[in-house]
């Protein structure tokens, strides 16, 4: 039971979801930063988002599969990854090429973008040395991300502290769920939480 809610609970929160999440999540608590004062509007900017960062990576990874390029989409050994980092650091160096200059979008998600395409190509050199846990890379993402927000910006609609909390039961969560799916070591999952950290602190030095 709890191996079929981590599963679950895997694929909802998706590596290359997290991109839109944290779209969501930053329209969600400051519209303003969009130069607006509620959610809407901004359906093209999310579905072009997951376009480029969920859908068209997912579609490439299934083609793999397809051609018996890699054995399962679990792509339990490291050397499988090598073709699905590619395929994905491709797609979303180039969402961060469109995205780098668009001044509707703010700063801080651009930042987030790029955080987590140095945090992809960072998790990629690192399995060509050991297999690192992705999911965990993502929880690391998002966690440094509401740190980043929660340090930027001066929120009124949302308590912060609120969503912060929730980031990191969301990094626990993800952590222990990998740990019962029996995909990672406990240094698997470390290694993921430190590079999604390391990524999005490289992608703040850069961008502010």
């Amino acid at each position: 039971m709890l191996k079929t809610i981590a599963s679950i609970f895997s694929y909802i929160f998706h590596p290359l979801l997290i991109l839109t999440y944290l779209l969501i999540l930053i329209m969600w608590v400051n519209p303003y930063l969009f130069g607006r004062t509620t959610f809407e509007g901004h359906n093209l900017t999310l579905v072009q988002i997951f376009f480029s960062t969920a859908l068209l990576p997912g579609v490439a990874i299934l083609l793999m599969k397809a051609l018996n390029m890699i054995s399962s989409l679990k792509m339990e050994d490291k050397q499988e990854r090598i073709g699905p980092y590619i395929a994905t650091g491709i797609f979303y160096l180039w969402i961060f090429v469109n995205v780098r200059d668009n001044g509707e979008i703010p700063l801080s998600y651009r930042s987030f973008v790029l955080g987590a395409t140095i945090a992809l190509f960072m998790a990629f050199l690192m399995n060509l040395i050991e297999k690192i846990n992705i999911h965990a890379v993502g929880a690391g993402v998002v966690l440094s991300a509401v740190i980043i927000m929660l340090a930027k910006y001066n929120f009124t609609l949302i308590n912060m502290t609120t969503v912060l909390m929730a980031a990191i039961v969301f990094a626990g969560v993800m952590g222990t769920a990998q740990l019962l799916l029996k995909d990672s070591r406990p240094v698997d999952i470390y290694g993921g939480y430190f590079i999604g950290f390391v990524a999005q602190a490289i992608a703040l030095f850069f961008m502010f």
